[in-house]
């Protein structure tokens, strides 16, 4: 298994955004240290509390003073702008990274982002079709000529190639994947909001379905290119992780449930915070809480590939950073087995004296 970061991010209103986007880019310089896979970045362009419109950018300005952890764009608006500036942007990142770029992509998006494009759902799902087969062919390198009723391409060609072989590429969901006809594209599924109860129970039948339309390639293989991704805060005790939250979890709650309409039981905040953990929404504990609320989400998915952190700021910087180190140090080992072995020559050397 995998581990990474969504972040869209959360910063809320009160606050510096140019000193919030620092803190954006020293999480992720953070994450590379502490050895996390990934870090996807979302864009968004209103709502006031999610403040990347170029994510290409937050990762171009991550590429040069990181080492290992990959930089995904999740996800690209392919809607609102042209496959060409949408190819460019990623060739050029995926060069300055050297080779660590992904590409996600999905009929998602808030409401108030589709009404500032003057675009309906039903518009962003119809360019998407058209948009992701022609924006692959120019990451591939192919020459382009087509005509459609927001664009239009003569003989154009990305002047980039990958760094390497190819750029992954992923399709976003939030409960049923609306997958257009990517079967030739060879993508993987990203499943955002996938702990909350409505989602988590049917993630076997989410899986069903996307199989069914990216037909091809052996299911275990396939998995490891799902990711699942959910909120989580954890302290070294659950009580101090609950106390933590406080600091920012009430304007989070107030911005998801005013955008995607989520109702979250609990008049006050503790017992907000008491549904989220109660339901699985959230991981909000010790160490050993993530680690069974890990192995239960396995078990409910029937095998995933990576897990995301939903990065939210519900504590202040530094248990921020002590959570996400936490969960490096003490979760990740757990779920990958990387001390099985240390394990047992510890309990073969304690037996012998």
């Amino acid at each position: 298994m995998k581990f990474g970061v969504y972040l869209s991010p959360f910063h809320p209103v009160r606050e510096n955004p140019g000193l919030a986007i620092e803190r954006d880019l020293e999480l992720i310089h953070l994450l590379d240290r502490l050895a996390y896979d990934i870090v996807w970045l979302g864009e968004h362009h209103t709502g006031g509390m999610e403040i990347v419109a170029a994510p290409e950018i937050l990762a171009a300005s991550a590429a040069t003073s990181t080492r290992s952890i990959r930089l995904g764009i999740a996800l690209s608006s392919m809607a609102y702008q042209s496959p060409l500036l949408i190819a460019d942007r990623v060739l050029l990142l995926d060069q300055l990274s050297r080779g660590r770029t992904e590409l996600a992509f999905g009929p998602l998006g808030t409401d108030p982002d589709m009404h500032a494009f003057g675009l309906d759902r039903n518009q962003v799902r119809e360019r998407l079709q058209d948009a992701i087969h022609t924006t692959s062919d120019l990451i591939r390198g192919q020459t382009v000529n087509h005509e459609t009723n927001w664009y239009r391409l003569e003989d154009a060609t990305s002047q980039l190639r990958p760094f390497r072989d190819d750029i992954p590429l992923s399709l976003v969901s939030q409960g049923t994947p609306e997958a257009p006809a990517t079967h030739e594209l060879d993508v993987g599924l990203m499943t955002l909001a996938a702990t909350s109860p409505q989602i988590r129970h049917d993630l076997p039948a989410l899986w069903d379905v996307f199989t069914r339309q990216q037909p091809g390639g052996h299911d275990e293989d396939r998995r490891q290119r799902w990711s699942l991704a959910g909120p989580v805060h954890i302290a070294a005790t659950r009580n101090e992780a609950l106390k933590n939250i406080r600091f920012g979890i009430e304007p989070w709650l107030q911005y998801v449930e005013r955008i995607t309409g989520m109702v979250i039981s609990g008049k006050s905040l503790a017992e907000k915070a008491a549904s989220l953990v109660d339901s699985g929404f959230a991981i909000i504990g010790s160490p050993t809480d993530a680690i069974v609320q890990m192995k239960r989400l396995q078990s409910d998915s029937g095998g995933f590939g990576t897990f995301l952190q939903t990065a939210h700021n519900w504590a202040d910087t530094d248990a921020t950073r002590a959570s996400y180190e936490l969960f490096a140090r003490y979760v990740v080992p757990e779920l990958t087995h990387s001390n099985r072995v240390r394990k047992s020559q510890w309990r073969q050397d304690s037996a012998t004296g």
